[in-house]
């Protein structure tokens, strides 16, 4: 769900930059803008970042308990 939210909130940043875009005649994004497609970016990355590091962290917990199971097995 976490991961669905960052996606709609960059396809948002993203579609609000084109359409800033190219509906000023000179072709400049205003401030307020950039400022909200950095926000779009900085919590997508957040959300990745976080949902990867504990994927990551969750994996190497359960290969660290199936090592000490296996070892314990042999003894």
């Amino acid at each position: 769900m976490r991961k669905l939210s960052a996606l709609i909130t960059l396809a948002s940043g993203i579609l609000l930059s084109f359409v800033a875009y190219f509906r000023n005649e000179a072709g400049e994004v205003p401030d307020s803008v950039l400022w909200y497609f950095s926000q779009c970016l900085l919590y997508a990355g957040g959300i990745f970042s976080i949902a990867t590091f504990h994927a990551e962290l969750i994996r190497r917990f359960y290969e660290g308990r199936k090592g000490e199971r296996d070892g314990e097995d042999g003894a």
